[in-house]
């Protein structure tokens, strides 16, 4: 029987890595194929994960059957976002130490969006709002931009 199995991650190379562990090979010894490359979206809106299909070349190697006795079965069940730990709490420290460093005083509420898919991931979606809350759009976006992609990585670093 072929293993054949769909992965996801927040882009591609985070998906072909849990595809590479989960299936315990290294990047030469699979074929991968980019099935939605994901997007960041704008504030989380309309942001979705990158998926790709991991498939062996090589068959898996053939298993000694364990004794009886010494018989283990383990699952690897992927968390679903409220089985995360924290996800909405530790984003929402983030964005407020972020802004009161900023000297921006906001209100933040934190809602998952719908996922496109039954194996998509709801993004979270904070809203920051607030008198000076525009202060963080900046010219043409480019400081949401940039502090979006601050949040993600100090929220991405605290999760791993």
């Amino acid at each position: 029987m072929e293993s054949r199995e769909i992965f996801i991650g927040a882009n591609v190379e985070e998906a072909i890595a849990a595809g590479l562990a989960a299936l315990g090979c290294s990047r030469d010894q699979v074929e991968v194929e980019v099935l939605d490359e994901g997007s960041p979206g704008f504030l989380g809106l309309g942001a979705r994960p990158a998926r790709v299909r991991v498939v062996p070349l090589a068959p898996p190697e053939p298993v000694v059957p364990p004794e009886p006795e010494a018989a283990v079965t383990t699952a690897v069940v992927e968390p679903s976002p409220e089985e995360e730990p924290g996800l909405e709490d530790i984003a929402r420290a983030v964005v407020t130490e972020l802004l009161e460093r900023m000297g921006i005083a906001a209100e933040i509420r934190t809602r998952h969006a719908e996922p496109e898919t039954e194996e998509e991931i709801p993004p979270l979606i904070l809203n920051i709002q607030g008198e000076a809350a525009e202060s963080l759009i900046g010219r043409r976006g480019e400081t949401l931009a940039a502090f979006q992609h601050i949040v993600r990585l100090l929220v991405g670093r605290q999760l791993s």
